[in-house]
């Protein structure tokens, strides 16, 4: 069949059949039977890389080849073509290999020739294939049309695409675009990522178009049921893209933040009437949100003194998160000056209102729109924003001065400069005296350079000048570096933890070298003034283009790059304190052998802690109480252990700790009290054993026997035990303790970085797996700061999979108490009470080795506790819930037993 000309696709998106269009009532078959192949080539795929077999990368490829004519003309009598039935797949239906060939499909079909043509088109229920996939969440369908495994240039003619179609998108589903149902879909609420792709795919037009209530994207984006933490970034990319969308109003003549306010329950008005934590976390963001609203909606129509008396009785965090202002011009006082006048301060004034009126600290992120004709001078930004500490600056004025950026850069991570199109500009920003100087700082990661759309300036060979501004700016940065001299660092990561053997006598026999609890690198001030400060990554962008397709999809610019890992279980784990716990059945309990734990910090208010002290002063006649740490290392393990695992009852085992000889900002563990607290676990029944250090091998074999013996004791009672690696990199000693007391039943941990791969410091080859550990952004650690710290290491690493072993412990203590009542054991395979005892550490290495579906190491986290299960036990009833945490139970039951 010859494959239809242009016009005969685009007659497919009126909905029009073309001619030589294949009709068919169910999906048709070609279409069936190309995604079963592809799903074919990519589990053979799969057993290849398992076999270290080497894959055919061109199989899906000649695949789509060989049927790119019927994929592109066929059409059901829905008039659904292939990205519809592609787009139509439930994610929670799908196989893992399923929906790798559903991303592939859709990346390749969207480089056939006319191939973009399918998206607009329109099906009998008036849906695009993007609206089919939001309908049916399937992520996978979304993930391939935003980001990868299409490449940028691919997402980027999508995005043209779509603008280009404006005729269909803007009237098709006359409630709402594609758009509009991905803020409104419960599903992709907890999907961060996924959601800032989407926006950046949608052309401008699209964030100011309104559905049947007249409501703009960013009026769904701010309804209150909706402000998860997630929203927040997803709040300020709209404001970002389209500023102009707060000054729209919907039906009922509600701004965005009217729509807002208006939207919170009457019955949750008072601040006092709900305790639930997803309520408070509700409360805690749309607080975020409504604040970055009052900052971004313009106020054109008053004056500066009238501003600050509207908002007086306005309180801000001492930290914000992001400052976005819109191009406000205040109305002048009658009283101003002409000088004046011409002077503009509307955003300077702002922001000082904001540090000195407010007593705001710190603005981690600083948008400000200032493209008119007249915009703030640098002398003004550089006033505005001096004291500030910001980390990410995106304040959209032409050729900014570098001087000015040097002068308030100090904690500049990412850098956002619009360039007029002179190519003096270029040579200014990156010769030595320019941004190079920001080297003295060792912050700045990543710098975006965005093209003026239209401009006399730009040159014909902008290609070759950017290429220059590059080199050049790479090579004063590194000349910079080396003249830069050796300044200590403010303060350590975190304070570290160093195990040293003692003796009976307790003099120590240990090299105190090796570092532990924490397992944090610390380098020395002239190291660290060295591997600071290398090159920023540099982007240059259009002014339409958007930041997120320009550096790969689905990536984010803003804050500390948060794990995948820890936001889908922060997701699972919110979903999961929904379920009402079983009163005939205890919690699994979790002993956290420590430093001890402040039983009183925010983070582990709500649960009372039991524990022991095996820390006794120089007499031994008194002991050191579990409920203090003495360096907070153990409040941080169990913090994460709680976050994993919100309904686990830790244990606290305090062991002793003493300064380091070498380092007093060490400290080294009384390994003697370490073996007491093993068989105190024991003792208390304790389920799993959490240890986020390691030890050399005693050199003393009476030391050494006991510390074997506590570990066997422990092995025989059927408890999990989990170790940190040593982080001593390819040079450490792999004969550390307590892994090394029993290889088999104790199971070594490793800190991996956000993209999965082993930290620098970890040796790969003598860990059992890796999990998220390297630079962990943990919320509220300091009482002092909202911020939280961010923490480093494999000791992070282990408490976060010891609170993932709990958590899974818990998903089947609770379906066995549900399944073990006559009415619900006859839907699936029966759970009982051998499963939940019977898990020792050899099980639950089966457990995560089915979770990381690889040989990586990596526990693959989205795999398993997917959105689709959060979805139903959120919006189920009560037996709905139980049965979807029972069918999540049944999967690790099969690689765990």
């Amino acid at each position: 069949m010859s494959r239809p000309t242009s016009p005969q696709l685009v007659s497919i998106a009126r909905c029009e059949t073309p001619p030589n269009a294949i009709l068919s009532n169910e999906p048709p078959h070609c279409f069936k039977e190309v995604l079963r192949k592809a799903t074919k080539i990519e589990e053979n795929n799969v057993a290849r890389n398992s076999q270290n077999k080497k894959k055919d990368p061109n199989a899906l490829k000649k695949l789509v080849a060989q049927n790119k004519d019927e994929l592109l003309t066929t059409v059901s009598l829905q008039k659904q073509n292939f990205l519809h039935f592609l787009a139509s797949k439930p994610a929670f239906d799908m196989s893992t290999s399923e929906g790798f060939a559903v991303q592939k499909l859709v990346a390749r079909m969207l480089l056939q020739p006319d191939g973009l043509e399918l998206l607009l088109a329109i099906d009998n229920n008036d849906n695009t294939p993007l609206h089919t996939a939001v309908q049916y969440s399937n992520h996978n369908f979304l993930s391939a049309v935003s980001g990868p495994p299409s490449q940028a240039q691919t997402v980027e003619q999508v995005r043209r695409t779509i603008e280009r179609g404006k005729g269909q998108w803007a009237r098709c589903r006359s409630r709402s675009t594609f758009l509009h149902e991905a803020l409104a879909s419960r599903t992709l609420l907890y999907n961060e990522k996924l959601v800032l792709a989407l926006i950046a795919l949608a052309p401008s037009a699209m964030l100011r178009a309104k559905d049947v209530h007249g409501q703009t994207p960013l009026h769904l984006a701010v309804e209150y049921s909706m402000c998860t933490a997630q929203r927040i970034a997803v709040v300020k990319a709209l404001i970002a893209r389209k500023p102009s969308v707060l000054e729209m109003t919907d039906n009922k003549k509600r701004s965005v933040y009217q729509y807002h306010v208006l939207s919170k329950p009457e019955s949750q008005n008072d601040a006092a009437s709900s305790t639930i934590s997803g309520d408070l976390d509700i409360a805690e963001t749309a607080k975020e949100i409504k604040d970055e609203l009052i900052l971004a909606t313009r106020s054109t129509d008053m004056t500066y003194e009238e501003f600050k008396k509207r908002w007086s009785d306005y309180d801000f965090e001492a930290t914000l998160k992001y400052v976005s202002i819109a191009n406000i011009k205040f109305k002048r006082d009658k009283s101003v000056s002409q000088v004046t006048k011409q002077s503009r301060d509307d955003a300077t004034h702002i922001i000082r209102w904001l540090l000195t009126h407010k007593k705001v600290k710190r603005i981690l992120n600083v948008t400000v729109d200032d493209m008119g004709s007249n915009y703030h001078s640098n002398e003004s930004i550089e006033k505005a924003l001096k004291g500030a500490k910001v980390e990410i600056l995106d304040w959209k004025r032409p050729d900014l001065c570098p001087a000015t950026i040097f002068k308030i850069g100090s904690n500049l991570r990412e850098l956002h400069l619009h360039w007029g199109g002179n190519n003096a500009i270029l040579r200014a920003w990156s010769e030595a005296e320019g941004l190079p100087m920001l080297a003295q700082y060792g912050n700045l990661e990543r710098m975006f350079i965005i093209r003026p759309k239209n401009s006399p300036d730009l040159s014909s060979r902008r290609s070759e000048q950017e290429k220059q501004f590059n080199d050049r700016l790479w090579s004063n940065w590194k000349l910079a570096v080396s003249e830069r001299p050796a300044t200590p660092s403010k303060s350590l990561p975190d304070s570290t933890l160093v195990a040293s053997t003692q003796s009976e006598g307790g003099k120590s026999s240990q090299d105190e070298s090796l570092t532990l609890v924490n397992q944090s690198q610390v380098l020395e001030p002239h190291q660290r003034a060295k591997t600071s400060v290398k090159p920023p990554k540099i982007y240059h962008i259009d002014e339409e283009a958007s930041v997120e397709s320009t550096i790969g999809g689905n990536g984010h610019t803003g804050e500390k790059d948060q794990h995948r890992w820890i936001q889908c279980m922060e997701d699972f784990t919110k979903a999961f304190l929904q379920i009402k716990q079983p009163s005939d059945s205890s919690s699994v309990q979790v002993a956290l052998i420590d430093d001890g734990v402040d039983t009183t910090n925010r983070l582990l208010q709500g649960k009372t802690y039991y524990g022991r002290s095996f820390a006794f002063n120089d007499s031994g006649k008194r002991n050191y109480p579990y409920w203090m740490s003495d360096s907070d290392h153990g409040t941080i393990m169990a913090s994460f252990i709680r976050k994993l695992c919100p309904t686990a009852n830790i244990y606290i085992i305090k062991v002793a700790t003493r300064q380091g000889r070498q380092n007093s900002n060490r400290l080294t563990i009384d390994v003697p009290s370490a073996v007491e607290a093993i068989n105190h676990a024991v003792d208390r029944g304790a389920k799993i054993i959490s240890m986020s250090w390691s030890v050399k091998r005693p050199a003393d074999e009476g030391l050494r026997q006991r510390f074997n013996n506590a570990v066997q004791r422990a092995v025989d009672h059927n408890t999990i035990m989990l170790c940190a690696s040593s982080d001593q990199g390819e040079r450490g000693n792999d004969e550390t303790y307590p892994h090394d007391a029993n290889r088999a039943n104790i199971i070594r941990i490793g800190a991996a970085t956000a993209t999965g791969n082993n930290a620098e410091y970890v040796n790969k080859n003598n860990i059992d797996f890796l999990f998220p550990g390297h630079e962990i952004f943990l919320k509220g650690s300091k009482p002092e700061t909202e911020l939280g710290d961010v923490h480093k290491g494999s000791s992070v690493a282990t408490a976060i999979a010891s609170g993932l072993a709990a958590l899974i412990l818990e998903c089947i203590r609770i379906s066995y108490v549900w399944m073990s009542k006559p009415e619900n054991c006859g839907s699936m395979e029966m759970i009982i009470d051998k499963h939940f005892e019977g898990m020792d550490s050899k099980a639950m290495k089966a457990v995560f080795k089915g979770i990381s579906m690889s040989e990586s190491r990596y526990i693959w986290v989205w795999e398993t506790f997917t959105a689709s299960i959060c979805e139903k036990i959120i919006d189920g009833g009560s037996d709905d819930k139980y049965a979807a945490v029972a069918n999540l139970a049944n999967l690790l039951l099969k690689n765990g037993l």
